[in-house]
């Protein structure tokens, strides 16, 4: 088993990897671990590797293939040896790392194909598996033509065939009598010393003088996910997702982004989105720290955007593996934040005045329901906000923060299951359990209490007299209760302790500067009067229609608002037994979903077409 300092240092250099395949120097990667360090021994150490590393080369200049080189040192057993036998870490990495590259590097063109080969022997021989070289192969900083043959063989090579075959798939990149050589090298079990032999007879690269070498670069791919989440933020998109469209089509990608609540297709640049555009979600995980090579579970990350100046924006990074091939959602958030005034949400004044009532209240649940993508976070932090003080302790559990909130504990789990668990080890039952063990908070927030062993959790922090604040997906108030009831444990705790019920939809705002104003139809004054609006409501309305303006980017809609339900059970009796929804919506404070819906149509907010598809008008 390995010692912890070999383990540390491993981890060390899979970050200075990352830092590279995201477009640092060598160096500046070197001393942003030096910074990160917590022990000053270590950053030390760290600072007088980075000063090795650029001893005698100008302007910080590196072999072109490090990042591999050092990748292949990574998965190798080559450091873990050295280290073992009282070598010094990291700066023994470094320089190992630094000879391979200079005895890879090139400025020639023809040479490349040559470098390829002995790049390839050279981590076959470190025994770095075919599937790892061919990934490495195919982000590293080779001509396109070349990082594409090694994606495509790397498929082939995952599909069964043995690398011979998988050249012999790919003849416009690979003559067959390569393949050949390689087919009986498999067989004898000299794979390395016939790839350095094949590098031989291709033209040979043109090595520059020792000390000075070709400057690390950042893939295209990097830049071209740059440009593509600038583009994004421009447009004012939600979340951004980059899907494969088939495993046995390595180059096609699905690139979408949610602007004015539709998911819409990305069109592509000038000249495509890559030579592989599956390498845009490589070169996502690298920037955001994640480990490029692995392909299990979900992964997730925060990043600042942009990233060469001041951000503006946050991205919550998501990434899996489908059977489609691997898969990368962001969802982008301003730091300049969101309302966190309930009447900005959208919220009727006595509606607001009810719900600020129930959270004020000195122990309860007070769960906040919705559909996904409804904004119930949004509105548990505009709540949390109201009684955030000096004197309460407030704490929140949540799978990724989106807003910070000033003054209050926000912990992020790092995963989107209520039951998962984290990388920490946290679930939102093992979360709050600390946090009621060790914090002692007076208000609880957890995002989902979708989990029947959290909600049980929760009930039990409300009668140690503690005010919690819990998310639940459902369509309404009354759905809401049922799901409570049926999950929560028995012996009576729910009537004990739930106080309220939040429960929204969400709505786009029809965009002021294009929506034609006409009058309802009587079909639509039907369906208004229907929801429970008063006639003298409809007296001087007018329907509000989308039709699409530059400034709305032809959507129609321009912005988001919400309508709420807002439920305050007057005794324990409702929320034990199982009341039918007319009984529930007599308590209802404001009306229910569609009368608020209905409002917001007339007051010419938000088009009848989308109230009936959100809200159920």
């Amino acid at each position: 088993m390995e010692s912890v300092a070999v383990q540390e240092t491993i981890t060390r250099l899979r970050r200075w990897h990352a830092a590279l395949v995201a477009g640092m120097s060598p160096a500046e990667g070197l001393q942003l671990l030096a910074r990160q360090e917590s022990d000053p021994e270590d950053a030390a150490a760290l600072a007088q590797a980075a000063a090795e590393a650029v001893a005698g080369r100008p302007g910080d200049r590196f072999p072109g293939p490090l990042p591999l080189c050092l990748q292949a040192l990574i998965r190798s057993g080559a450091v873990r040896g050295e280290m073992r036998a009282g070598g010094s870490g990291l700066a023994a990495a470094v320089r190992e790392a630094v000879r391979l590259g200079e005895r890879l590097a090139t400025t020639d063109e023809d040479g490349w194909e040559a470098t390829w080969w002995e790049a390839l022997g050279a981590m076959v021989d470190g025994g770095v598996p075919i599937l790892t070289i061919m990934e490495a192969l195919g982000s590293a900083p080779f001509p396109r033509e070349l990082r594409e043959a090694a994606i495509l063989v790397r498929e082939d090579v995952r599909d069964g065939r043995s690398l011979a075959e998988a050249l012999r798939r790919q003849p416009q990149s690979f003559a067959p009598a390569i393949a050949e050589m390689v087919a009986a090298a498999e067989q004898s079990g000299q794979l390395a010393p016939t790839c350095r032999e094949i590098a031989l007879c291709l033209p040979m690269p043109i090595v520059e003088q020792v000390g000075v070498a070709v400057a690390v670069t950042p893939a295209p791919e990097a830049a071209l996910l740059h440009d593509l989440l600038a583009r994004a933020v421009a447009e004012g998109a939600k979340s951004l997702h980059l899907h494969p469209l088939a495993p046995e089509a390595p180059r096609s990608l699905l690139v979408r982004w949610r602007t004015g609540g539709r998911l819409v297709a990305v069109p592509p640049p000038e000249g495509g989105w890559a030579a592989n555009p599956k390498l845009l979600v490589p070169a996502l995980k690298a920037w955001a720290g994640l480990d490029v090579l692995s392909r299990h579970g979900l992964r997730t990350a925060t990043l600042h955007f942009p990233r060469d100046s001041e951000p503006t924006h946050a991205l919550h990074v998501t990434v899996y593996w489908s059977q489609l091939g691997e898969t990368a959602d962001i969802r982008i958030q301003p730091h300049a934040g969101i309302p966190l005034k309930l009447d900005a949400l959208g919220m009727a004044h006595e509606q607001a005045e009810a719900a600020l009532r129930l959270v004020r209240q000195p122990c309860g649940l007070l769960v906040l329901a919705g559909s996904p993508r409804s904004g119930r976070r949004t509105t548990a932090y505009a709540l949390l906000s109201a009684i955030n003080s000096v004197e309460t302790s407030i704490h929140t559990l949540e799978p990724a923060i989106e807003q910070r909130l000033p003054g209050i504990h926000q912990t992020a789990l790092l995963t989107c299951k209520a039951s998962t668990v984290s990388e920490e080890g946290m679930t939102y039952t093992s979360g709050l359990r600390q946090l009621l063990l060790f914090q002692d908070p007076d208000v609880l927030y957890l995002a989902s209490l979708s989990d029947p062993e959290a909600l049980g959790a929760c009930l039990e922090a409300v009668l140690s007299e503690r005010r919690v604040l819990g998310g639940l997906e459902a369509r309404d108030a009354a759905d809401a209760l049922a799901l409570i009831r049926a999950a929560a444990p028995a012996g009576g705790l729910l009537g004990a302790t739930l106080i309220g019920i939040v429960a929204q939809r969400s709505l786009r705002l029809v965009c002021p500067d294009c929506a034609r104003r006409e009058p309802f139809t009587r079909a639509e004054r039907r369906a208004l009067l229907t929801s429970g609006l008063p006639e003298e409501r409809l007296a001087d309305a007018v329907a509000a229609r989308a039709v699409g303006c530059g400034a709305c980017r032809h959507t129609g809609y321009r912005g988001r608002t919400a309508v709420f339900e807002v439920l305050v059970l007057p005794d324990e009796h409702l929320a034990v037994r199982d009341a039918p929804p007319a009984e529930v919506a007599r308590h209802l404070v404001g009306g229910d979903i569609r009368y608020q819906a209905a409002a917001k149509v007339a007051a010419g907010l938000t088009a009848i077409e989308d109230a009936a598809r959100s809200a159920g008008l």
